[in-house]
């Protein structure tokens, strides 16, 4: 188990992109905090970007991070177990796959995701923020 907070992937792209605005009172927290990004937050930015939704001008968005002072943390078999556990919490995989890996790590997931905010909040236990 780990202490810290597993931030959505909303907040790696707007950290990525330095909009303190869309961050609010989270970047104080992110920069103060020990936060992890797990490698489907990338896969995730990665799709976006190839639906022109977001753009990233570097081949390595986990370095990125990483040198901004957040913690990588990888898939493993144990949060892909988990999180097909969860199908009928969200639709989307891989909003499923970081409350797995939270739940798994013993991380506070952070997210502004109403949909993960109202059905995963059993089942965190209260290790489910919102800012």
């Amino acid at each position: 188990m780990k202490d810290g907070y597993l931030l959505d992937t909303h907040y790696l792209i707007w950290w990525l992109h330095g909009d303190k605005r869309k961050l609010g009172k989270a970047w104080a927290f992110i920069a103060s905090n020990r936060c992890f990004a797990s490698s489907v937050s990338v896969w995730e930015m990665r799709q976006k970007e190839q639906t022109g939704r977001v753009r990233f001008d570097t081949p390595n968005l986990m370095s990125l991070l990483v040198a901004g002072g957040i913690t990588e943390i990888a898939l493993n078999s144990e949060h892909v177990e988990t999180a097909f556990g969860l199908n009928a919490m969200h639709s989307d995989m891989h909003d499923r796959l970081l409350v797995a890996t939270a739940k798994v790590s013993g991380l506070t997931f952070v997210t502004r995701d109403g949909e993960i905010l109202e059905r995963a909040a059993t089942l965190l236990r209260g290790k489910l923020i919102e800012m």
